[in-house]
């Protein structure tokens, strides 16, 4: 072994950086199962915005849009939120808190002044009288 001792230092320098990556793989490496992706546990977070009215079609949304922007009130349709894995087939349209209940009142003043000859509830029947929850009417649209 007196003949090998040159080697002893550059042998402990090679395990130590062996063991040294060998620790590293298993801190910072990747689990070789892959994960399935996380479904969101509840309602979608739009920030500070809050839904006024759910509407049927994207169509119907914009228009309910630009309705409160001709009124000064800034808003942005959004999907509804989806259930049990299928996509959201309803739009909201979401305002922020300070122009909310504003937001409420036009809308339900403008389901009012629609023309009795348009308003259908769901069942295809004619309405006699806007309904109080403007989201139902919106729905009827």
């Amino acid at each position: 072994m007196q003949g090998y001792h040159y080697l002893l230092g550059p042998v402990a320098a090679l395990v130590a950086v062996g063991v040294l990556i060998l620790a590293s793989r298993w801190a910072f490496g990747s689990s070789r199962r892959p994960s399935a992706p996380r479904q969101p546990a509840g309602p979608p977070d739009y920030g500070l915005l809050l839904p006024v009215a759910t509407v049927r079609s994207r169509e119907d949304a914009s228009m309910l849009r630009e309705l409160l922007a001709e009124a000064g009130i800034r808003g942005t349709v959004a999907p509804a939120a989806s259930t049990r894995g299928r996509p959201a087939t309803d739009f909201q349209l979401l305002v922020f808190p300070a122009a909310a209940a504003r937001a409420r009142e036009l809308l339900a003043s403008s389901a009012e002044s629609r023309p009795q000859s348009s308003r259908r509830s769901a069942s295809g029947s004619r309405r006699t009288s806007a309904p109080r929850d403007c989201n139902a009417w919106m729905r009827s649209w």
